[in-house]
C-alpha cells in the first residue's frame, strides 16, 4: 500500500484529540434560550455519541435565524474540518521528504499519489459542506 493511502485509510490522528469525536449534528430548529435575563435565539450543536445532552448552544450577534443556523453549521462542522485538515498536513508532510518535482517522486506510484491527493479534495470537499450547510438539514 502506497504510504500516503496508508496515512489516510480511516485517518488516524497522529495525537488523540481532546476534543468531543465527531460527527457533530446540527439541532433542526433555533430555539429561544434565556442569556443574561434576555430571550436569545440559539441552536444546539450535539455528539451523535449523545443527542440527548447538547455540547454547545450557538448564537448570533443578532437574532437573525440564518445567522444562528450558519453559525451552528460551522462548530458542527468542526470534527470533520479538523480531520480534513490533518490529512492534508499528513499529505503535504510526507511530499517534503522527498526533493525535487513531483514526477520525480511519484515515479510508478504516480496513479496513487494522485488518489491519494483526490482524497484530500474530497475530504475538505466535505467537511467544507457540512460548514456551508449544502445538502444538509441546517
Amino acid at each position: 500500500m502506497h504510504p500516503v493511502r496508508a496515512l489516510l485509510k480511516g485517518h488516524t490522528p497522529m495525537t488523540e484529540p481532546k476534543f468531543t469525536p465527531g460527527p457533530w449534528e446540527l439541532d433542526r430548529e433555533p430555539r429561544m434560550t434565556m442569556d443574561g435575563g434576555k430571550g436569545r435565539l440559539a441552536i444546539s450543536v450535539y455528539s451523535r455519541e449523545n443527542l440527548g445532552r447538547p455540547l454547545i448552544r450557538v448564537g448570533a450577534r443578532t437574532d437573525d435565524e440564518a445567522e444562528v443556523r450558519a453559525n451552528g453549521r460551522l462548530i458542527a462542522a468542526a470534527p470533520a474540518l479538523y480531520v480534513a485538515l490533518e490529512a492534508w498536513q499528513d499529505y503535504d508532510r510526507l511530499l517534503r521528504r522527498y526533493n525535487g518535482p513531483l514526477s520525480a517522486i511519484c515515479g510508478s506510484d504516480a496513479e496513487a499519489i494522485e488518489r491519494d491527493y483526490g482524497i484530500c479534495v474530497e475530504m475538505t470537499t466535505a467537511a467544507l459542506a457540512l460548514a456551508r450547510g449544502e445538502g444538509s438539514h441546517g
